[in-house]
């Protein structure tokens, strides 16, 4: 599912609904000042919440997308 667009409509964030695990694509870095980025730090956050409960040997819980 396209979850996000650049403003020429391009997609640029994009998810499987239904997976098993954490999935998420992105059509840009977020890693790039990602700690006072709003949009890039909560990405990384919720793969460290997957990463770890992957690690523990738990599925990872679906992240549910706001609004």
């Amino acid at each position: 599912m396209i979850d996000g667009h650049a403003d020429d409509g391009t997609p640029e964030a994009i998810y499987v609904e239904g997976a098993p695990g954490f999935t998420l694509a992105v059509q840009w870095h977020p890693e790039y000042r990602a700690s006072q980025d709003p949009v890039s730090r909560p990405l990384f956050e919720a793969f460290g919440v997957a990463a770890r409960a992957w690690a523990d040997g738990k599925r990872p819980q679906p992240v549910l997308k706001a609004g």
